[in-house]
């Protein structure tokens, strides 16, 4: 009796990373041995890969990333913006300049209860910078007082930077939403796809007893077990070892 194990843990707990790559690793290994293959062994493992191509492709859309890093640098440069005209304020309120002491004073006290908003999630923070932006500019008192300190295109910058990170931030969360449909619905079907190639190996097993197919058939059994993220899984939930006689 000639003897092979090959076991799967529930692929399903898998989060898509891990699965694209353990998917991956299966295909490979079986794409040496695919002369082996019948015709529906051979159409499983293309449709396989193809999916999960697919969906790797989807889990790291390069855009998402770029709008990460854009997002990183946008708050960034609003938070400068913020404590450049905090920093402007707090100059003139020591100076001689009894006019532009009052105007540095109109400011300091309209911004004061915000002053602690830029601590608040980034979210949030771009509401209090709309608040913020859309009363000062409602307000001639305090837009005289900034032409005044000549800080008034610091508020422009804020503004600018603050509408950019908004529009940038919903358009991220509106691909990220549609990700989540599109990618449960990848993960489900190169799930399926997964489990029916290995039940079509299991089918063989019994019949093909060629030392390279026998080989693949451990391979995929030691990637099931092996020291990975989706090792991870309880050992209750692999299945029972396949004996090939």
């Amino acid at each position: 009796m000639k003897k092979t194990t090959f076991s799967m843990p529930d692929i399903g707990l898998l989060t898509i990373d891990d699965l694209y790559f353990l998917v991956k690793s299966a295909c490979d290994k079986a794409l040496l041995v695919s002369r082996l293959f019948d015709d529906t062994t051979t159409m499983l493992l293309t449709q396989l890969q193809e999916n999960n191509e697919q969906m790797g492709l989807q889990a790291n859309i390069p855009s998402r990333h770029d709008q990460t890093n854009q997002l990183i640098e946008l708050n960034i440069a609003r938070g400068l913006c913020v404590e450049e005209i905090k920093r402007e304020i707090h100059i003139f309120l020591k100076c001689r300049d009894d006019k532009k002491k009052e105007a540095a004073r109109e400011l300091q006290q309209f911004l004061e209860p915000y002053w602690k908003f830029h601590y608040e999630n980034l979210n949030s923070q771009s509401v209090f910078y709309f608040e913020v932006i859309t009363k000062y500019q409602e307000s001639p008192v305090l837009t005289d007082a900034a032409s005044l300190l000549g800080i008034e295109m610091i508020f422009s910058n804020l503004e600018s930077m603050n509408s950019s990170y908004d529009f940038l931030y919903k358009l991220r969360m509106s691909e990220m939403n549609e990700w989540k449909i599109t990618g449960s619905d990848l993960k489900l079907q190169v799930t399926e796809n997964y489990q029916a190639f290995c039940t079509v190996l299991k089918m063989m097993a019994n019949s093909e007893l060629h030392p390279e197919f026998i080989s693949l058939l451990n391979d995929l059994h030691e990637l099931h077990k092996s020291d990975h993220p989706w090792a991870d899984l309880k050992k209750d939930k692999m299945a029972e070892p396949l004996a090939v006689y």
